[in-house]
């Protein structure tokens, strides 16, 4: 046993390298993807002007903001070019079934599928923040933080692509599930360029960007692969805990661990929030309900 965990571990760069050539070249194959991606993300952005009117200054206030969301909306697209058509064809299931690592298979495909879905877009930033009159500073920040966050994105959505994967209207079910995972994401990208705006530092920002990236760069690839065996090999139907007996049989079990952990993280962050967070230049101690408000308007999202 040891020396066949040794063989896959030592196998897993080579698994890793096959997926990431393999996805690049299926890309190279279909460019039309790619390029209908790249379309959405410049016509959203580029209608924006008509919808909200010509003014330079309001454009260039609203300009980050709605380039990140067009961002966020075209990853959305590019999900299906992660798992749907290896599994339609059957070969998903033969590259997960043939020992390899499928954590390495995973972060390959991850790998390809955001060097030819998000780093177009990323490129092609600079153009865009120029049609909405976006100076040159906060287009060098707001392509920074697409580059930071982009990644978090797509593991989000990889991970629910994987959980629908082979479920009637999946796609629309993806978008439902990563939407409201998404706006954290998004708060962030778009308030490093807004604090910036305002004359303040960015770096808090950046720095949950950055840790949201080493998490999903690191743990991702792992919980994409557990969706993917749990979906494909093992065959297990999520929609059996529909039924209550079953449902609140698991639920009775979990919610004692899910209540402790709940209310450990909300001592910490209530404590992080009203004793560690610095007071607001303006506002003073008042803006802390902002650590309230918005984390209990985000969950009112579900």
């Amino acid at each position: 046993i040891v020396a066949g965990e040794q063989s896959v571990m030592k196998a897993a760069p080579a698994t890793f390298a096959w997926a990431l050539k393999r996805d690049l070249r299926i890309a190279l194959r279909r460019r039309a993807d790619t390029l209908n991606l790249l379309g959405f993300f410049v016509l959203a952005c580029l209608m924006v002007p008509f919808a909200v009117g010509p003014e330079t200054d309001w454009l260039a206030r609203l300009g980050p903001g709605i380039i990140w969301v067009m961002a966020l909306l075209a990853q959305l697209t590019a999900l299906p070019m992660l798992f749907a058509n290896d599994h339609q064809d059957g070969s998903l299931e033969h590259m997960l079934a043939s020992g390899r690592s499928a954590t390495a298979l995973v972060a390959g495909k991850l790998l390809a599928v955001w060097l030819v879905s998000a780093l177009p877009l990323i490129v092609i930033t600079p153009v865009m923040a120029l049609a909405l009159s976006v100076d040159l500073p906060r287009t060098g920040l707001l392509v920074l933080t697409l580059l930071l966050g982009t990644p978090t994105l797509l593991v989000l959505g990889a991970i629910g692509a994987a959980l629908t994967l082979g479920v009637r209207a999946g796609a629309a079910l993806v978008a439902l599930l990563c939407l409201p995972l998404y706006v954290p994401v998004l708060i962030f990208g778009a308030g490093a360029v807004d604090m910036v705006t305002a004359g303040l530092s960015p770096d808090a920002h950046l720095a949950l960007l950055a840790a949201g990236m080493v998490l999903a760069t690191w743990g991702g690839p792992y919980l994409v692969a557990l969706a993917l065996l749990i979906g494909v090999i093992s065959r297990m139907n999520l929609f059996a805990y529909a039924a209550p007996q079953r449902f609140y049989a698991l639920a009775g079990r979990l919610i004692p661990w899910f209540a402790v952990s709940a209310a450990l993280l909300c001592l910490v962050g209530l404590w992080l929030s009203f004793w560690e967070a610095p007071t607001d230049f303006q506002q003073g101690e008042v803006y802390r309900i902002i650590f309230i408000h918005v984390p209990a308007a985000w969950m009112a999202m579900f």
